[in-house]
């Protein structure tokens, strides 16, 4: 019989063969439990079911510096769940604008900005339209704006990458739109 051999054994004292098919076997399960971990952490609460893909999002602003302050809180939600921000719309996956919906010309501006941006659906990309306008006007942009496929309120920054992730995996459009401003 056999008896396994103490892990404290020099390797010069076992054989080599014997050594080799022990520490192959160590890192073979170190790296187990490194992919089981990563798994575990991927497919937590937060990300329940998701692709394992990073997204590429875009964002323009439009309008008062609350809106600049929102994006960049975003920005900041976006990238620490591991979506990527670019700078252009056509490097993108997601191009999300974050409107005014107070003033009528920036009203205006910012919905020709989105037709504008309208036009970079036809390489795959997702629209969002969050911000005011988003907010206020949401029934009304719903049917009117087809080419968009996710309408988000000012409170609803929180929910995007979650947001997000559904979108891309459902293909549906909606507005997520909270009654409080």
């Amino acid at each position: 019989t056999t008896f396994p051999v103490p892990v404290h054994v020099n390797p010069p004292a076992m054989s080599m063969r014997l050594f080799t098919v022990m520490y192959t076997n160590l890192r073979y399960l170190l790296c187990l439990e490194r992919v089981i971990l990563l798994k575990k952490n991927f497919f937590s609460a937060q990300n329940t079911f998701y692709l394992n893909i990073i997204m590429k999002i875009f964002f323009e602003t439009m309008g008062c510096p609350k809106n600049f302050n929102d994006t960049q809180a975003a920005q900041g939600l976006l990238e620490k769940d591991g979506f990527e921000i670019v700078s252009a719309p056509e490097d993108s996956d997601v191009i999300i604008v974050n409107t005014c919906g107070f003033i009528n010309d920036a009203k205006a501006e910012s919905i020709n900005r989105i037709f504008e941006l309208s036009e970079y659906k036809e390489d795959g990309k997702k629209l969002v339209v969050s911000g005011c306008l988003s907010k206020r006007y949401s029934d009304v942009l719903m049917d009117e704006m087809p080419e968009v496929d996710l309408f988000l309120g000012v409170n609803e920054y929180e929910k995007l990458p979650e947001l997000l992730r559904e979108m891309e995996a459902s293909g549906e459009r909606k507005a997520v739109v909270s009654e409080d401003f």
